[in-house]
């Protein structure tokens, strides 16, 4: 059933719940033993952090998140599942407190592992730097510590990140999946995570996703895995070229803004800042009350897809601080003042609009600001 967007006064990001339970279970049906950590940080890509944990609670192990703050967030809100922060300062007195908060933090660097191996509560994962180098301890360093074995404290989990999960058949993601995999061996550590949103739907089925991960004469099928989904919860397409899974994924976002005015315009006038766009005929163009301080992407071109009622119009001239404007010269007839204009969604794919704005999915998301009102629906 489509999502029904109501009348509305103000920007709004109108959030699917049914979109989100559909997008997780699509990951848990890649790899069903693996424990999933629902990736909710920057305030669930946009679409609220806590709401989106609270609807994903049923469905998965833990959540994953950027910062100390958000796992704080999360904790002083009720939630008690597994917490796990991903990118931590090297700020060791806070790293104290992760016990008291049952937090799992994802070690990086070698000073953080010293530290964390002399810890003797906490629970800690250790990121490995496979070829992406941007953060994670490089693998030769890593060795000298297994060697040290047994650790005082035992990390939980080896993680890495791949660089092009989003690519099929990419040679770097092979290569670090091969780098991965000895490093594994030569440990005592029996669980581990890998994939991101690309890496889980880019296989499509469960038996492609375990032959991928066993390319090498040892495989990962005996060992717990901790799945990372992020940008498929949100059901925005993570691949670069589309497949039978990543199309099935639901946008969990309509973002929507009345139109606020409507005007005619002779030929030849032009439209907003810089004059950027010109009627090149008699045109019809409306006001709709969303610009770039809600979010929308000031560097959207002309041309842009704006749907209203269904009819697809087009962004004309520079998006301004809070309105932008959109030529509906074609469906004049069919639009009127109040009606509802969306921005992406369902019919609008977040994919596109970014390809306009020469930018990602992620930016668009996470630029969604505060005075946007969400409503769970």
């Amino acid at each position: 059933m489509p999502m029904i967007i109501p009348k509305i006064d103000r920007a709004t990001a109108f959030i699917d719940r049914r979109a989100i339970t559909h997008n997780i279970k699509i990951a848990k049906s890649i790899s069903p033993s693996a424990k999933i950590m629902a990736v909710v940080k920057a305030n669930g890509y946009g679409h609220g952090m806590l709401n989106t944990a609270n609807i994903l609670s049923p469905f998965v192990h833990g959540y994953a998140v950027a910062r100390y703050e958000e796992a704080q967030a999360l904790r002083a809100n009720g939630i008690s599942q597994e917490i796990l922060v991903m990118s931590p300062t090297n700020n060791f007195e806070q790293l104290q407190d992760y016990p008291f908060n049952n937090f799992t933090v994802a070690v990086h660097t070698k000073e953080m592992l010293e530290f964390a191996m002399n810890m003797s509560n906490l629970s800690y994962w250790v990121k490995i730097d496979t070829g992406m180098h941007r953060l994670g301890i490089d693998q030769d360093e890593l060795s000298q510590y297994f060697l040290q074995e047994p650790l005082k404290n035992q990390p939980k989990v080896l993680m890495t990140h791949f660089s092009e999960a989003q690519k099929k058949h990419s040679i770097a993601t092979q290569k670090q999946l091969h780098c991965f995999i000895d490093i594994f061996k030569s440990s005592n550590i029996d669980a581990f995570s890998i994939s991101n949103s690309a890496a889980i739907v880019i296989s499509e089925n469960q038996e492609a996703y375990s032959q991928w991960q066993s390319l090498t004469t040892t495989s990962l099928s005996n060992s717990q895995e901790y799945l990372r989904p992020g940008l498929m919860i949100y059901g925005v397409d993570p691949l670069d070229t589309p497949n039978q899974v990543s199309t099935e994924l639901k946008p969990a976002m309509t973002l929507a803004a009345p139109i606020i005015s409507i005007r005619s315009i002779k030929s030849g006038d032009s439209v907003g800042y810089n004059s950027k766009w010109t009627a090149k005929r008699d045109s019809r163009i409306a006001t709709i009350a969303i610009g770039y301080a809600d979010g929308y992407p000031r560097h959207a071109k002309n041309g842009t897809p704006i749907l209203i009622n269904g009819k697809r119009t087009a962004l004309a001239g520079t998006v301004s601080m809070d309105s932008l404007c959109v030529d509906i010269t074609d469906h004049q007839d069919e639009i009127i003042l109040g009606d509802t204009a969306i921005l992406w969604g369902n019919d609008l794919p977040i994919n596109r609009i970014a390809k306009y704005a020469d930018t990602i999915a992620y930016d668009l998301m996470t630029a969604i600001a505060e005075r946007v009102e969400k409503a769970i629906i």
